[in-house]
């Protein structure tokens, strides 16, 4: 997710405006595979709901992302 532009976003938990989630170790692929080599950077949320990095954190879904660039973002409330 690059240079995007986003408002009014809503949304809870899983389905919020910005949500990078927490993988399955050595999950099949119609699992919580793993987030790796991702990027959201230089994107603007303006009133959007839910914000989450590294959501659904439990002792299924334990795989942090991996090299992923979060980085010049706005956020306005």
């Amino acid at each position: 997710m690059i240079n995007n532009y986003c408002e009014g976003l809503t949304g809870y938990r899983f389905r919020g405006a910005l949500v990078i989630m927490n993988g399955v170790p050595n999950s099949p692929i119609n699992r919580y595979f793993p987030v790796i080599n991702s990027e959201a950077s230089n994107n603007t949320f303006v009133n959007c709901d839910y914000i989450q990095l590294c959501a659904g954190s439990d002792a299924e879904r334990s795989a942090v992302p991996k090299n992923t660039v979060v980085n010049n973002n706005i956020f306005l409330q």
